[in-house]
């Protein structure tokens, strides 16, 4: 009869852990899920290098109620590039090289810029490619 209830007991106590844990698996600010929108990317050669393209740039127009994140991937196999991420009055340089590729995310919160701009500026050498991917939350 004991061990019955003791067996109980120590389900019990195992479902409120589990119960527990689940309900605490997230922080508010994590259990928002982000949709990918949009994409871009851009691949350099250096054997189609022409000086007037050495620097490109994206203007994307955001929305006032909705947050942002960008998925920024670059690579390069040779040489060097420049990417520059601006937001309102916020401002992020990234430098990537064959030893540096860059797999960074950009915030931005509903209301804090009208655009995000993208420039990238690469050397005559350079052979890799950028990927931004624009997603936000429903």
């Amino acid at each position: 009869m004991m061990k019955r209830s003791e067996k109980a007991i120590a389900g019990l106590i195992s479902l409120g852990l589990v119960l527990g844990l689940s309900a605490c698996g997230r922080a508010p600010e994590e259990a928002e899920e982000f949709v990918s929108r949009q994409a871009f990317e851009y691949h350099f050669y250096p054997e189609e290098y022409e000086e007037k393209y050495s620097s490109v740039g994206r203007t994307l127009p955001l929305e006032g109620e909705t947050d942002y994140q960008f998925r920024i991937e670059a690579e390069c196999a040779s040489g060097t590039m420049e990417i520059r991420v601006t937001c309102g009055t916020e401002e992020q340089i990234y430098a990537v090289s064959p030893s540096e590729p860059c797999r960074e995310t950009v915030s931005v919160e509903s209301g804090a810029a009208e655009e995000a701009q993208f420039d990238i500026e690469i050397q005559p050498d350079t052979e890799g490619g950028v990927r931004v991917e624009v997603l936000t939350c429903p």
